[in-house]
Formats: C-alpha cells, structure tokens, sequence
C-alpha cells in the first residue's frame, strides 16, 4: 500500500515537472517572436532603404549597380531601427551579375536574426 502511494507519488510529480518545462519552453517561444518580428520588420527597412537609393536621386550611393558599401548595425546610425524602445539594426550586402542587382538584408533583434532578399534588374 505505502508502495504503491510512492509510486503514484512519483508518477504524478514527474507529470507536474514535465508539463511546467514544456510551458516555460512556449513562454520563451512568444517572447521570441516578438524578436523575430523585429528582425524582419529591421531587414525590410533595409531593403527599403537600398530601394529609396535606386529609385530616387540624390542618395549617398552614387551608383548602386556597381556597388553598394556594406552598412553594418554598429558602425552605421542609419541601420538602427527603434522599435517600442527596443533597437533592432540591418546590415547589407549585395553582389551585382549581369545586370541583375542582388540585395541581402539582414535584420538583428536580440540575438534573433531574419533575412529578406530583393533583386533588381538593370534595363
């Protein structure tokens, strides 16, 4: 009888730690996608912001088919990104192939990195 008490004891103790770490793992999950979200949103201002030099003069990029200098999160003020107070950066590269311009964003938020590619066609 005292046996088998401790056995069930046992049993559901181990069901009680078992369920409480798989739902400290789904808490630092939501607190991360809160970081992945501000790694995309930072990797899309990079984009955006190789987008506005290729469309619109006047950019400190005086030809962005030839070359585009890397911008790195922080080196660079421009690359920071403020979100609810929290900053996330991108940083760029790119690589240019007959004619046809590829863009590599990558955004940092935390230690959650995100990256978003463009490619752009020089006509």
């Amino acid at each position: 009888m005292l046996l088998s008490i401790m056995i069930l004891g046992g049993v559901m103790l181990s069901a009680s730690v078992i369920a409480g770490v798989l739902l400290w793992y789904q808490v630092r999950q939501v607190n991360d996608a809160v970081s992945s979200a501000k790694a995309i949103f930072a990797a899309d201002a990079g984009i955006e912001f190789i987008s506005w030099c290729i469309f619109k003069p006047g950019c400190e990029i005086p030809n962005p088919f030839e070359s585009i200098p890397p911008h790195s999160c922080p080196d660079n003020p421009l690359s920071t990104v403020s979100f609810d107070g929290d900053d996330a950066c991108f940083e760029i590269e790119s690589s240019s192939d007959e004619g046809i311009l590829t863009i590599r964003s990558r955004g940092y938020s935390g230690k959650t990195v995100r990256i978003l590619e463009a490619q752009f066609i020089n006509e």
